[in-house]
């Protein structure tokens, strides 16, 4: 393998002269030595050791990504085709800016420092520049502010600290947006079905969106029209069941997430429940399994490459020292119609 000193040698150049050109350190040098070095760094298909370079520079040209994925997940992080999506666009970007991408799942769902030391702790070790965070609830998002003193960019939080730089969608107007749709539609009994009793951040702005929605139309929201829907698919089928049989006067059902509103759908259908002739069902995300399942799932979308994509322009930004971009983003979400609501104004 070529070494620096080979490089200096063909050049004829002293080998500090090579490595300022390699981590950039140009400016002392004539245009003439400096493409000279890097043409020969091409030809001879020089490889970086990037240990050398993260002591020479104190930079390691990498960021991180945690995902939560919480131990109660009934799958993996990248079974999921939005955390899928969203991964793949930000290492796209993340490619394009010249850095490289670390990846952490962060599956154990204890305190909040069980939950997130590792990770911590592998941004420490590796000297990520920078770290992009995903899934994390506003307690942890503050407890990963305090710890780490590296830019930080977040998806999807609801952390209030002014420090906290988010790129997230409006949550609350794909609730009204979604609620308002079913109603149009003629239904009057819905269920929000989500993934706790008293629904947080990304679940908690929905159901807002949801209640306002309602409002709208007279008509109040109902406790027992909250479901929690667990995060294991056993039992989480078992809800399912109770809502079916006779046992429900629901028209619709609104998921939280296309994941489970398709899931749901099959659960049904297996049964001899028809969609959406017996049971609407509606999602979010407008994810890939929203479009394959039959009906189409009506959805909110929203664009998550376009999100992944801003998060690292954002934290790329930061460390290029850009400060207008330590500002936080907040994306739209639209409706998208597909055949799975009845319009009960018809009947």
């Amino acid at each position: 393998m070529v070494t620096i000193k080979d490089i200096a040698d063909i050049a004829n150049v002293s080998t500090t002269t090579v490595s300022n050109a390699i981590h950039g350190k140009t400016e002392k040098m004539s245009p003439e030595t400096k493409q000279r070095i890097e043409q020969l760094l091409r030809e001879k298909n020089y490889i970086t050791n990037m240990g050398a370079r993260m002591i020479a520079s104190n930079r390691s040209n990498l960021i991180g990504v945690l995902i939560n994925n919480p131990s109660s997940e009934d799958k993996n992080a990248l079974q999921d085709p939005y955390t899928s999506e969203l991964l793949g666009a930000i290492e796209r970007a993340i490619r394009k800016s010249g850095y490289y991408m670390m990846p952490y799942i962060a599956e154990q769902e204890q305190s909040v420092t069980g939950h997130l030391d590792d990770a911590i702790r592998m941004a420490q070790r590796w000297k990520v520049d920078g770290l992009i965070v995903l899934g994390l609830d506003t307690q942890e998002s503050e407890y990963l502010l305090g710890a780490l003193k590296i830019p930080l960019v977040f998806l999807d939080c609801f952390c209030q600290d002014p420090a906290c730089v988010n790129v997230g969608v409006d949550d609350e107007s794909g609730g009204y947006q979604i609620t308002r749709h079913l109603l149009e539609k003629g239904h009057r009994s819905i269920c929000f079905l989500a993934d706790r009793p008293d629904p947080i951040d990304v679940d908690g702005a929905r159901l807002r969106g949801h209640i306002r929605a309602l409002r709208e139309w007279g008509m109040k929201f109902r406790s027992d029209h909250l479901v929690v829907l667990p995060r294991g698919r056993e039992q989480r089928m078992r809800v399912l069941e109770g809502l079916w049989g006779g046992r429900t006067s629901f028209t619709a059902l609104l998921f939280t997430s296309d994941y489970y509103a398709s899931d749901a759908m099959r659960f049904f259908q297996q049964r001899g429940v028809r969609v959406p002739q017996d049971l609407s069902i509606t999602g979010f995300d407008d994810n890939y399994f929203s479009q394959i399942v039959t009906p189409g799932i009506t959805t909110i979308r929203q664009d998550v490459s376009r999100k992944g994509t801003l998060a690292v322009e954002k934290l790329v930004g930061i460390l290029a020292g850009d400060t207008a971009q330590a500002t936080s983003s907040i994306l739209p979400m639209q409706l998208v119609e597909r055949d799975s609501v009845l319009d009960r104004n018809d009947r």
